[in-house]
């Protein structure tokens, strides 16, 4: 998987949507409990399921899924957007679903769900931050429901062939309302993608940075914050000693090999098929192997805090050890998810500077999230402080070592306001430690999903002009041949809609240039058009 199971687990854990023990509503009053419905980015809808289960189950997802490619050419990639898009991924890898499909489908979250999961889970799973995408934000769904929710009322009441009916009748509706708003969707679209490309440029060259370097620092980012979070163990301290010893034998194996090799080349004697050239090689690539063994064993001894001539065997069983060692964990996991909690915050910040209402609700969501993490922050902070009174008092009852010395418990109150920018390595990376890079990266990611929102609408707007002239040739053509006046009758009205919705569209979308050279012209005359 991209991230790691615990960050998997508490995105689970967030979310109705991924608890299909939920019960949102009963079995026993209704047939069909609910609706799940897969959208194009157009927000037009493709499919409605059925739903007849009490809670939301997966299988209504992957049916639909299933039933996309079916009308799908073999040699097309689909993004899929879902609110719990991760756990989706993590079934179909781990159970085989949709497996002659995978290979061709990119899972991503819905913007306004994506602050609700974890943030390893956001880096690699935000559509913002997936190439690919765009800018799409998948909240097709929640704008669907909110269309229909004026049917629930007289649903709730209503027969099935009667609620079918009522359903398709307003799903149609709105097609068509978006159909013909389809010009200035498209318009909508390009200025908003315009509009942002311009001013993430601007932030890139007033920093300075090479693309390369932050985009170097990108990946960095994400293998790091990715990493699986360090986890506590009866038998930390016996793992921890066990690998030090295993490096000391392998050590020793290394010097028995070189001093084999020495011997051949002082005796002169080599063995078959071996030259002094490849002894000298031999010798050169243990050495090295000895040096990397060295620095490791350096650094889990510093890791254990004991000296070279202490008996790593004896320290087997060491309470303080075990203490020592867990605290350790606990306070790194502690300090990846306060500089988890900085990265989120930093999303914040940006939304005090837009002014919409949607920026304005994205705000208020991410702040409901983030504060929901803040009791697990606290937990982690308590139970490392428990751990650090256990290692004094053990120093106290002299069951440690004589120089032991037990770690400064976390001071709560400013529990937040701790500087965790700290890293593992002497070197803080850029990522970490910079503001600018971390600024450029945003405006790096920012910029690539423009550029590919730019050219995902180019081709949209082509498509919509080639659909245009074509059904405008089909409509004449259908007049010409029809031989009955109440069919002609309506491919007459037709022809005049479809005359001025190419007039609305080729104003619209005036502004937004062809992917390629194109006859010109949406079908009708100009004339024509303009006298519309």
């Amino acid at each position: 998987m991209k991230v790691p199971v615990s960050a998997l687990e508490g995105c689970l854990a967030s979310f109705i949507a991924a608890d299909e023990r939920r019960t949102k509503a009963s079995t026993q009053f209704f047939a069909d409990t609910g609706l799940m419905a897969m959208l194009c980015r157009h927000d037009h809808v493709l499919w409605l399921v059925n739903m007849t289960t009490a809670g939301e189950r997966q299988y209504y997802a992957l049916v639909l899924i299933k039933m996309l490619f079916m009308n799908l050419p073999l040699s097309m990639t689909v993004g899929i957007l879902y609110d719990i898009g991760c756990q989706l991924e993590r079934c179909c890898q781990i159970w085989g679903f949709l497996e002659e499909f995978m290979a061709r489908i990119l899972f991503a979250l819905v913007v306004f769900h994506a602050y609700g999961h974890q943030w390893p889970c956001q880096l690699v799973y935000h559509p913002h931050k997936c190439e690919g995408f765009g800018l799409s934000d998948g909240e097709g769904c929640e704008r669907f429901w909110s269309a229909i929710k004026l049917l629930i009322p007289s649903m709730r009441v209503a027969g099935f062939y009667h609620w079918l009916f009522t359903i398709d009748t307003q799903v149609k509706h709105l097609d068509k309302k978006s159909f013909d708003m389809m010009g200035k969707w498209l318009q909508r679209k390009w200025l908003t993608c315009l509009e942002r490309k311009i001013e993430a440029e601007e932030i890139l060259n007033e920093l300075g940075f090479e693309i390369s370097l932050l985009e170097n620092e990108w990946k960095q980012q994400v293998a790091a914050q990715t990493k699986p979070l360090a986890q506590q163990s009866k038998n930390i301290a016996i793992i921890a000693i066990k690998e030090i010893l295993a490096l000391y034998t392998a050590k020793k194996s290394f010097a028995t090999e070189l001093g084999g090799l020495d011997d051949q080349l002082i005796s002169g004697a080599y063995e078959d098929d071996m030259s002094v050239e490849d002894v000298l090689a031999a010798c050169k690539a243990i050495m090295k192997k000895q040096g990397v063994i060295d620095a490791n064993i350096k650094t889990k001894k510093k890791r254990l805090g004991v000296k070279d001539q202490d008996d790593l065997r004896k320290l087997m069983g060491n309470k303080f050890l075990q203490l020592k060692l867990n605290a350790r964990a606990l306070k790194q996991r502690l300090r990846d998810h306060l500089r988890n909690r900085k990265f989120e915050l930093e999303r914040l910040e940006r939304a005090y500077q837009q002014t919409t209402s949607n920026e304005t609700k994205l705000h208020s969501h991410v702040q409901k999230q983030i504060n929901r993490q803040q009791p697990t922050i606290a937990r982690l902070a308590k139970k490392y402080n428990d751990m650090c009174y256990d290692m004094t008092k053990q120093i106290q009852e002299g069951k440690a070592s004589g120089n032991s010395i037990a770690p400064v418990p976390i001071n709560q109150e400013h529990l937040f306001a701790l500087d965790v920018d700290e890293h593992e390595s002497e070197i803080i990376p850029g990522w970490l430690g910079n503001e600018n890079i971390c600024e450029g990266i945003t405006a790096m990611l920012i910029a690539k999903r423009c550029a590919e929102e730019m050219a995902r609408i180019k081709q949209e707007r082509t498509a919509l002009q080639e659909w245009s002239r074509e059904e405008w040739e089909a409509i004449n053509m259908a007049i010409v041949m029809c031989e009955d006046e109440d069919i002609e009758h309506q491919l007459v009205i037709r022809k005049s809609r479809h005359l001025s919705l190419c007039a609305q569209w080729r104003e619209q979308v005036s502004l937004i240039p062809d992917t390629y050279p194109m006859l010109k012209g949406w079908g009708p005359d100009i004339k024509d058009m303009d006298s519309v």
